[in-house]
């Protein structure tokens, strides 16, 4: 499906050609710049699955199917590196492993090992890629010990990369399953949502601001 956001607002069913991908939940996606298509990977359906498939957005709509990764791995996350053609994959199914698949010429999957103490392994977690500092950021989630967790990771990506768990003023409260983006003009990230257990789902909006290195929360008016 799409949402055109150019005029109002208007969703429509797509129909690719080429074999699709299975069904599924618990995926990650990503979008190529560079190739103008979409690139999803892993997820659910019977258990985690390790294929990825990129879906053409220039002229006709086509998928085609990807070299699988050497791992399996559902409710991870992914950011698209532009600088060096590439998705970042992190954590999911309980793991702390980092992969990149490389996008230019034939696509290739590469274990990471960046330096430094890298996060514990974790589900239901957030990350965005951080242009101005040209790290991926990741946020919350739930580890293996049924906690919600509230930290902030920073994964330099230059060179081998470099993991450090940042320390902003007044985090929220820990939280997983919940949604985020990186606002470039502002240099921040926002996080809506999520859970920090049991039968409650938070409504609350969180801004981390990467020049002060402060969590807020934003009180703005209208309806959640």
């Amino acid at each position: 499906w799409a949402l055109s956001l150019s005029g109002p607002p208007t969703w429509v069913q797509l129909f690719p050609s080429g074999v699709a991908p299975t069904g599924r939940s618990a995926h990650s996606a990503v979008y190529d710049s560079h190739r103008d298509q979409l690139i999803i990977f892993g997820g659910g359906s019977g258990g985690p699955r390790d294929d990825a498939w990129a879906l053409s957005l220039s002229g006709p709509l086509t998928w085609t199917q990807l070299p699988s990764a050497p791992a399996a791995r559902a409710l991870h996350t992914a950011i698209y590196d532009p600088r060096r053609e590439r998705m970042v994959v992190f954590g999911g199914s309980y793991q702390n492993t980092t992969w990149a698949l490389y996008l230019s010429e034939t696509p290739t999957w590469a274990v990471l090992s960046p330096a430094g103490t890298p996060p514990e392994g974790r589900i239901y977690h957030t990350a965005v890629w951080d242009t101005a500092g040209d790290r991926m950021l990741v946020f919350g989630g739930y580890n293996a010990e049924g906690q919600s967790m509230n930290q902030t990771w920073s994964l330099d990506l230059p060179g081998n990369g470099a993991w450090s768990v940042l320390t902003p003023a007044n985090a929220p409260t820990g939280r997983h399953a919940h949604s985020a983006v990186y606002d470039l003009v502002r240099n921040r990230m926002i996080v809506f949502g999520g859970t920090s257990g049991g039968p409650t789902y938070l409504d609350e909006t969180w801004i981390l601001n990467l020049g002060t290195m402060t969590w807020s929360q934003e009180t703005g008016g209208g309806s959640s």
